[in-house]
């Protein structure tokens, strides 16, 4: 019986073929979940990550994309100075820096 109902409703009919953008549309609804659920949210990453690298000042204490925790000694156009101890300083690119230093959560003793 199952087959007979199969056969019923995949069977090419003799009416109209259907229209052509009933065909384009689960195209155009796929390009459409795409662009919001993957391109829109990266462009809006890109632009918060270039606010933050033309933001940046001395004495942001601040996070690289190494995993590096430090000051901002210095920030010239390309390169900024990190002081990551006492006496050590390295230079990173401006663009190495992700985000700033979480602050430390109250009754966070260490």
């Amino acid at each position: 019986m199952w087959l007979n109902l199969a056969y019923f409703f995949f069977q090419a009919g003799e009416g109209e073929p259907a229209p052509l953008w009933f065909n384009i549309l689960p195209f155009v609804g796929m390009i459409a979940i795409f662009y919001f659920l993957i391109i829109r949210p990266q462009i809006k990453q890109q632009k918060d990550q270039q606010k933050l690298v033309d933001n940046l000042k001395k004495g942001d204490k601040v996070v690289t994309s190494g995993g590096i925790w430090g000051e901002i000694e210095a920030v010239d156009r390309q390169v900024v100075v990190l002081k990551v101890h006492d006496k050590t300083k390295i230079k990173i690119t401006r663009s190495a820096v992700t985000g700033f230093q979480p602050s430390p959560a109250e009754g966070d003793t260490k």
